[in-house]
C-alpha cells in the first residue's frame, strides 16, 4: 500500500473532501480497482479511515478483467496512478489509451515515455498536464499529500471548465492517436518480417530440396 502510494492519494481525497465541504463543492466519487479476493472490505475500511472525511468514501473493486476495466474507464473522468515507484505504469496507459486524462507519478516508466513525448510534435505538453512530481520515499509522506491533493484538485477544476476539459480530453485523445499509430505501424513491421522470414526460409527450404533431388539422380 505505501508502494503504490494509496495511502497519500486516501490523504490527499481527505484533504479535497475537507475543502470541498467549507467551499460547499461537490466531493469527487472514488473508486479503487485492484485488490484481492477477500480483503475488499479490509482495504476499503483502511482507505476510509485514511480518508478520514463524512463526505466521501472509497469504493473499492477486486481485480478484474480486462472487460471490467474497460467499463471502469469508460465511467471515469481522471485515473490516478499515485506509486512512489511503478516499474511501468499500465493503469495510466490503458486510460490514455481510452482517452482519458490521467495523473501519473513521476517515479514510473510511463512518466519517463511521456517525457520523451515532449519531443513529438503535439504530444510535447503531456508531461506537464499529466505528471505528479511524486517523493520517492514514505518519510516525504506529508509533501506527497500536498502534491497529489493539488494535482488532483486542479484536474477536476479543469474537467469542470469547458476550455479546461476541453485540453485534458485533447491531450488524451492525441496520446491515443500516437499509440494506435505506433502500435499499428508497430504490428506492421513485425508482419512484414515475418512475411520476409517466411520467404527466406521457403528459399533456403527450396534450394535444400534442389540439392537432394540432384544428388539422387546422380546416384540413379
Amino acid at each position: 500500500m505505501l508502494v503504490k502510494g494509496t495511502d497519500s492519494f486516501a490523504k490527499a481525497i481527505g484533504k479535497i473532501a475537507a475543502a470541498s465541504a467549507t467551499l460547499e463543492r461537490p466531493v469527487p466519487q472514488v473508486t479503487v480497482r485492484g485488490a484481492k479476493n477477500g480483503a475488499v472490505r479490509q482495504v476499503e475500511r483502511q482507505l476510509n479511515n485514511l480518508i478520514n472525511a463524512s463526505n466521501c468514501s472509497v469504493r473499492v473493486l477486486p481485480f478484474g478483467t480486462p472487460t471490467d476495466i474497460a467499463s471502469d474507464l469508460r465511467k471515469t473522468s481522471l485515473c490516478v496512478m499515485p506509486s512512489r515507484l511503478e516499474p511501468f505504469g499500465l493503469v495510466g496507459l490503458e486510460s490514455l489509451a481510452a482517452g482519458k486524462p490521467v495523473l501519473v507519478s513521476s517515479n514510473s516508466g510511463l512518466a519517463l515515455l511521456l517525457k520523451e513525448w515532449q519531443t513529438v510534435s503535439g504530444l510535447d505538453h503531456l508531461y506537464r498536464l499529466f505528471v505528479v512530481d511524486t517523493p520517492l520515499t514514505s518519510k516525504a509522506r506529508h509533501e506527497g499529500v500536498a502534491k497529489w491533493s493539488d494535482a488532483i484538485v486542479a484536474a477536476i477544476e479543469n474537467i469542470h471548465d469547458e476550455d479546461g476539459a476541453r485540453q485534458l480530453y485533447a491531450a488524451a485523445n492525441k496520446a491515443r492517436a500516437y499509440l494506435v499509430d505506433e502500435y499499428t505501424r508497430h504490428v506492421r513491421e513485425q508482419w512484414r518480417a515475418a512475411v520476409e522470414n517466411s520467404k527466406a526460409l521457403q528459399v533456403a527450404t527450396d534450394r535444400k530440396s534442389t540439392r537432394l533431388n540432384s544428388s539422387h539422380r546422380m546416384h540413379l
